[in-house]
């Protein structure tokens, strides 16, 4: 009776994965077969029998890990004595057809009552680890590949290309466009509201007045009106900024404004209109007191 054990990972780690069996108990093994393969925290390696006869029994299922020098499996001939230490509940020839350890890979859905069981993400290679943290995804939203429920660094990576291909298609499905607005024009306005309200209610911001300047140039584009979302418009903090006034060059206090618009629904020009409409009432606080007295 032969014994398998797990080979050194690295100079870095006394320990790997075993994230695939390639046998299963009482397959025939021939000298130079592919075994298993095992993750360490650099790379994949695939690990070869240096003997022949039948897998006997898989001590380290898929999804565990071992110690280097640790027997994961035993090779010898069909009815020949297996070793009481080997504990053969894993999966053996003589037991289970099966791979062993898949069923420790399973847990039922709290979700669902106990119902039909789920599979948990827990179970993950320490490459697949080290990948997911470096690129700041989470295991938990990534599903395993293969039956093993063993989270490899192939899953890992399909993962995030998915993420950068939606990201990629979501930038090329939306335009944005910005104007500047002068903050100046708005300080004593914004002055006057506040010592109007009071100190007992919530301070008015330019913020709130590019909100509501955006409302009322919606009424004019209703194609805008979800410009109302977070996501859709963006208003920049106050800048000092050099700009051309009258042919003077002028030092105001500058802020951004960008609308996200969708080009399968709305041209370019649109937007600009619509930035057009907006910049018309930012311009002129009296204009905007007008339409919100209406």
């Amino acid at each position: 009776m032969y014994e398998i054990t797990m080979p050194p990972g690295g100079q870095t780690t006394d320990e790997s994965v075993i994230c695939k069996w390639h046998k299963k108990p009482g397959d025939k093994i021939e000298r130079g077969d592919v075994l298993f393969e095992i993750e360490t925290d650099k790379t994949t390696l695939e690990v070869e029998s240096f003997c022949a006869g039948h897998l006997r029994l898989i001590k380290c299922g898929e999804g565990d890990t071992a110690a280097t020098g640790e027997v994961v499996a035993y090779i010898g001939e069909m009815g020949e004595q297996i070793p009481e230490a080997a504990n053969p509940t894993v999966g053996s020839a003589d037991t289970s057809p099966f791979r062993g350890g898949l069923e420790r890979n399973f847990l039922a859905s709290p979700e669902r009552g106990g119902g039909p069981p789920q599979r948990w993400w827990g179970f993950a290679s320490p490459l697949a680890k080290k990948i997911a943290a470096d690129y700041g995804v989470e295991l938990r939203d990534i599903a395993p590949g293969e039956v093993s429920g063993v989270i490899k660094k192939r899953d890992v990576v399909g993962h995030i290309e998915r993420l950068a291909k939606t990201k990629k298609e979501a930038a090329a499905s939306y335009g944005t466009v910005t104007i500047e607005a002068d903050v100046g024009l708005w300080l004593p306005y914004l002055g006057r509201l506040n010592d109007y309200f009071g100190g007992g209610r919530k301070k008015v911001e330019f913020a709130d007045i590019a909100a509501k300047c955006v409302s009322c140039a919606s009424e004019k584009f209703p194609q805008f009106k979800s410009v109302f979302e977070e996501e859709n418009i963006e208003i920049g903090q106050a800048r000092e900024k050099a700009v051309s006034v009258n042919r003077e060059i002028l030092s105001r206090d500058m802020a951004e404004i960008t609308v996200y618009y969708n080009r399968r629904e709305t041209k370019r020009a649109v937007a600009e209109q619509f930035l057009a409409e907006v910049q018309k009432f930012l311009d002129s606080p009296e204009l905007l007191t007008l339409k919100l007295a209406k």
